[in-house]
């Protein structure tokens, strides 16, 4: 079983500890296909929705760009919002 991956992390179910806390999550990355060096390769929409789902009053996300699904190329305007592209 890799370490990391959704067996992995399964083995440890923690209680919630106050499900009516409205959270606002701080941040979160989509990755598809991470560098061999981590054993889970993406982390996209589904799997957020899974993770916001879990008991936890979850009103809203913060999305941060990492550097993941940019085009090599595409118009300089607007800026790095017309260079990015879902796989």
């Amino acid at each position: 079983m890799p370490y990391g991956g959704n067996d992995w992390l399964a083995l440890t179910q923690e209680p919630t500890l106050e499900p009516e806390l409205p959270i606002c999550d701080a941040h979160h990355h989509f990755w598809d296909c991470r560098t061999d060096r981590l054993p889970y390769q993406r982390y996209l929409l589904h799997e957020l929705v899974a993770d916001v789902h879990c008991g936890h009053n979850v009103r809203s996300t913060v999305f941060l760009e990492a550097r993941a699904m940019y085009r090599p190329d595409g118009p300089d305007s607007p800026g790095l919002s017309g260079k990015m592209t879902s796989r």
